[in-house]
């Protein structure tokens, strides 16, 4: 779920402009209440288009009064289309079907979301926002005031398009983005990024980005590492491919160098491979030795091929 979905998650269904389809969504799913509580989404009725025409977001509840955050309002009580964002207070508020508190919806807090404070955060911060008189300068609070209904608001919810609309809905649905946006970017910044060698019993694993890295060779600090498909890191003999490397103890791995093992010599070429039906340098002296099919040297074959021009040799 991306920070747009989780916006529309805590709106119980979706981002909305239409106030009467932004309560329905709310009584759908049973988050429709008359008794308030602080970040829940409050509907207004509108005597004049004789349906819900107004919404705005708890930000208190006092005893017997009312605070509300309110996009597209003025300082006036009962106000649907007034131009700004303000924070108001209702006295003694009565909650009725045909009033003009006629109910609150619930959202959805937690994490997965947001949490109240952090919507009241963000709705607080647009204290003062004017609508624009033209598409211009829609971020700035104060500039190009007007009466034509542009808003940033309306500019972010059409996805770019330019329109001129009541906002009051637009406003409660980008706080609800913007908040769960901040809660995520938070718990990005306070989880620990795991970066580095980290042990697990007697296993390693390397972490890039908080992610362990798995199933392949990755080149730390100077030298070739390999991890299973579990992510811990390999030691020994892997093979890779039709290819046999040798890790360290230390799970670097050995390269350009003869290794024994179990009483039988193998040489491990510059890139880690092990050389097979090969001659190789000698690990003394001047000359080469020859190591067969399965990779172990071959003291009779040495001595056949050692000026056989014929045979590849490996560094």
């Amino acid at each position: 779920m991306n920070n747009y979905q989780r916006g529309q998650a805590a709106l119980c269904g979706s981002y909305f402009k239409w106030t009467k389809g932004g309560a329905g969504q709310f009584k759908r799913v049973g988050r429709w209440h008359k008794v308030p509580q602080k970040g829940d989404v409050v509907f207004f009725f509108s005597e004049a288009l004789d349906r819900i025409g107004h919404v705005g977001i708890v930000s208190d509840v006092l005893g017997q009064d009312l605070k509300t955050l309110e996009g597209n309002t003025s300082s006036a009580v009962a106000d649907r289309n007034g131009g700004e964002c303000r924070e108001k207070i209702y006295k003694n508020f009565k909650v009725g079907d045909k009033l003009w508190i006629c109910g609150f919806g619930r959202p959805v807090f937690g994490d997965d979301t947001c949490t109240v404070e952090e919507l009241l955060e963000v709705a607080r911060g647009e204290i003062g926002y004017e609508e624009k008189a033209t598409p211009r300068s829609l971020d700035d609070k104060h500039a190009n005031k007007g009466k034509n209904n542009y808003t940033k608001y309306g500019l972010w919810y059409n996805n770019g398009a330019i329109i001129s609309e009541p906002w009051c809905a637009e406003y409660v649905s980008w706080c609800f983005y913007q908040a769960c946006k901040l809660h995520q970017d938070r718990k990005a910044s306070q989880t620990p990024q795991r970066h580095g060698w980290a042990q697990q019993n007697d296993k390693w694993l390397y972490y890039e980005n908080n992610v362990p890295v798995w199933g392949c060779f990755k080149y730390i600090n100077g030298r070739w590492y390999a991890f299973d498909n579990a992510g811990f890191m390999i030691k020994g003999w892997f093979k890779s491919g039709e290819d046999w490397y040798y890790l360290g103890e230390d799970g670097g791995m050995l390269s350009g160098q003869w290794l024994e093992d179990k009483g039988k010599w193998y040489y491990l070429t510059e890139s880690g491979i092990m050389a097979t039906n090969a001659k190789v340098k000698k690990a003394k002296g001047d000359g080469y030795d020859y190591v067969g099919a399965d990779g172990a040297y071959n003291p009779v074959l040495s001595l056949l091929y050692n000026s056989n021009d014929r045979v590849e040799i490996v560094k």
